[in-house]
This record gives structure tokens, sequence and C-alpha cells, in this order.
């Protein structure tokens, strides 16, 4: 759209321009100036040209404005053609770029890429056409097939992702999944095994296995944690706390 006269206007982090937009009379061809004023600007990749429908420049301003916090609030906005597929990769992307730990990383990793999994199959459509009821189609099939607490841990990330999206990156011009309110899970019981258990446990146990079992039981190490440890020092260390014998009830983590 041809606008004469232009002036510019911040909104936030929108700069419109306003003016009188310029057309052909049909009669002789003249070009002319239209009478009332128009307003545009380009966001997101999209552009926008609106008419203000008066030929006040006091009403047309406040009229600007109010188009200003309606873009940024995303109404308007084109559908996002970008795919799930290419936002996790991203996010993925960010999240390395912060440094986080390996440990961490290989959890946002299996995480997205389960729900990229999911997408592909129950969704494949470009993440701006995502709504609140598309996740909890998904989340819901992650609690009957892992439990509630494993779909609460994995929700999280994924509404960290669509966050990041809108906020960071502005990929999305609205948060899909910021009214899908999560309540924390209580906690799963854990197995505790009782002395004489671990006494049978061990007794059954061959000369491998013995001094790892022991080390889980009594010093309170997980499968992960002993199996960043030598057998020399989880021999070295189960013969010390069997030795002491506890005075609580050992447990096994899993």
């Amino acid at each position: 759209m041809k606008l004469i006269n232009r002036k510019n206007v911040e909104v936030g982090e929108l700069n419109l321009q306003y003016g009188h937009r310029t057309y052909r009379d049909a009669a002789d061809g003249t070009e002319r100036a239209s009478r009332t004023y128009y307003a545009e600007c380009g966001y997101n990749g999209q552009r926008y040209s609106v008419p203000l429908r008066t030929d006040n420049e006091a009403l047309a301003l406040h009229r600007i404005y109010e188009l200003g916090e309606r873009i940024l609030a995303g109404e308007g906005a084109k559908p996002a053609k970008l795919m799930v597929t290419n936002l996790a990769r991203r996010y993925l992307a960010y999240q390395t770029s912060m440094s986080r730990a390996r440990t961490t990383l290989t959890k946002y990793e299996y995480v997205l890429s389960t729900f990229v999994a999911w997408t592909n199959t129950h969704f494949n459509k470009p993440i701006g056409r995502f709504i609140e009821a598309d996740f909890w189609n998904w989340h819901r099939s992650v609690s009957a097939a892992y439990g509630k607490k494993t779909a609460y841990d994995r929700s999280v990330i994924i509404k960290q992702m669509f966050k990041w999206a809108v906020n960071k990156e502005k990929l999305l011009p609205a948060n899909p999944v910021s009214g899908a309110s999560l309540s924390r899970p209580a906690p799963n019981e854990q197995p505790v095994f009782m002395p004489d258990q671990i006494a049978k446990l061990l007794g059954a146990a061959d000369a491998h296995l013995k001094p790892i079992l022991a080390t889980m039981a009594y010093a309170g190490l997980r499968f992960g944690e002993v199996s960043l440890r030598t057998i020399e020092r989880i021999a070295a260390l189960a013969s010390s706390v069997v030795a002491s014998m506890p005075t609580v009830l050992p447990r096994i983590r899993s």
C-alpha cells in the first residue's frame, strides 16, 4: 500500500506508519490522496495494512495504538508454518547454547524427540495450528503409558518450549498452552527392603553382584551412581558399610 505524508508511531516493539493512501481517479486517471488515514506495519514476517476510517489525526493515533496492542497480542496473525520438528530442534540448540549439564541435555533431547514422534502421528501440522486440546491429548497418552509423574515432568519441558517460542524467539504470536495448568502429582512410593530381605538377596547374588547390591542397599546409591564407580571402589565401599551395619532400615532406590 502506497502512503504519502508518512509518519512513524512506536507501540512497544512495533514500528507503525500512517498516512494517506493514494489512488487513481477513475474519471481522469489523476493520482489522488485519500481523505482518511491508513496504517501499516510488519511483524513476525506478516504485513498489516489497515484503514483507520477517520480524517481526524488525533483519533487516527488513538486507533493506531489500539491496533499495535492487538497485533502484539496475536490478533489477526496467520498460523506459523514452522513444523514441530523444527521448533524442537531450535529449542534444543538454544538449551545447548546455555551450557546445560550433559544429563540435562540428554533429558531434553529425549523428551523433545518423543514429543515430535507423537505429533508426527497424531498432529502433523504447522506449529501455529497447535492448540491446548492437542497438548492435553499428548499429555494423556504419556500419562497412560508411563504414569502421571512422567507426564508432568515432560509437560514442564514442552510448556517451556512454547513459552520460549513466543516470548524469546517470536516464532508464535501467542502461547497455545499458557492456560494448561499442571498439578504436581504425589511422588511414587519406593520399595523399602527389610534387613532379612537384603541378607537373602546378598546370599543369592554371585561374587560380582554382591558388592554392587550391598553398596546400593546400605549406601543408598542408585543404579546410575553405582555404574560410575569402579568395581574396586564398590567392593571397598561395600566392605565398609556392611561391616558397620546400618542402624536404620536400608533401602534400594530405583
